[in-house]
């Protein structure tokens, strides 16, 4: 669930920017699972501190999730502005895990927000 927002902020991030505003996309079969969805969301915003101000929720369709992050930088960091020789900084959370059979790294949903 965590997962959902945190690509987006994970990419405003790494172009140098903070993330300051998220909108999703919502479709569930059933209320059960839609309230389950919208949970993770919610968590993973509060969790980012990223407030969610607005989206859409598709009732009845199969289940799916969008979300689309803003955000705020004063000097973007962009691949096309990398040259030959330059260093290439890999960050990787050794504590996370795969998120359960998903080709996904999980190293936030067992986190606080601190």
């Amino acid at each position: 669930r965590l997962l959902l927002c945190l690509g987006e902020c994970q990419c405003i991030y790494a172009m140098g920017g903070r993330p300051t505003a998220a909108v999703n996309l919502l479709s569930a079969p059933d209320d059960n699972m839609s309230e389950t969805i919208a949970q993770g969301m919610a968590e993973a915003c509060r969790k980012y501190g990223v407030p969610m101000v607005g989206g859409h929720y598709l009732p009845e369709e199969t289940a799916g999730v969008a979300t689309a992050m803003v955000g705020r930088a004063t000097h973007l960091l962009r691949c096309f502005h990398g040259r030959p020789g330059q260093w290439l900084m890999v960050a990787v959370d050794l504590e996370g895990r795969q998120f359960k059979d998903y080709l996904q790294w999980d190293s936030t949903s067992f986190r606080t927000p601190q």
